[in-house]
């Protein structure tokens, strides 16, 4: 996961919020929250994300909206979706039970990943099953992959074995010094 999100963005995204410029009326706020959610739906893991009941939050937001991140049914992570930051909050249950703690960090990089994939700092790349790979396509990659190692192999025996100033000729040495050219045959 370090190659993604390391420690120091991890912490400063955690305790000053992690920054979406693209987030600056409701509307916008609005459909960010649609769409974390859909990718949390659509993600197999075992995390529920849904907005935030009225009333039970711990700070109120004129202007944004308030998700909370279950892990099984305990709400594990309040996710406050504001006009360019995403802020996050422990909810009580996670600050009574502090054995939760892995499960609010893996909800919390779920977030982080989301909010990468929105600014664009990562990119989400389709990975096909065998069975829904074009067998044409991939026939074609691998040739290419062999032509180009194939290529690579050529000019490294090329640098180690350099053609000799003779390599014109089409004769052979057969036994002792008789060369015999077999362009006759």
């Amino acid at each position: 996961m370090s190659d993604v999100v390391s420690r120091d963005e991890f912490t400063v995204a955690l305790t000053q919020g992690y920054p979406v410029p693209h987030l600056k009326t409701q509307a916008d706020v609005d459909a960010f929250c649609e769409r974390i959610i859909t990718f949390f739906t659509e993600t197999p893991n075992d995390y529920w994300i849904g907005h935030e009941p009225a009333g039970d939050t711990m700070q109120e937001t004129p202007f944004g909206a308030v998700l909370t991140v279950d892990f099984g049914s305990i709400p594990t992570l309040r996710v406050h979706v504001l006009p360019g930051v995403v802020k996050f909050t422990l909810t009580e249950a996670t600050l009574e039970k502090v054995d939760n703690q892995q499960a609010v960090g893996q909800a919390a990089i779920g977030v982080i990943l989301f909010c990468s994939l929105e600014t664009g700092k990562l990119e989400m790349t389709a990975i096909l099953d065998d069975e829904e790979e074009n067998p044409v396509m991939r026939e074609q990659l691998l040739d290419d992959e062999l032509e180009a190692r194939n290529e690579r192999r050529r000019a490294l025996k090329e640098d180690a074995n350099p053609k000799p100033p003779r390599a014109g000729e089409k004769s052979y040495v057969l036994g002792g010094n008789k060369k015999f050219d077999i362009d006759w045959l």
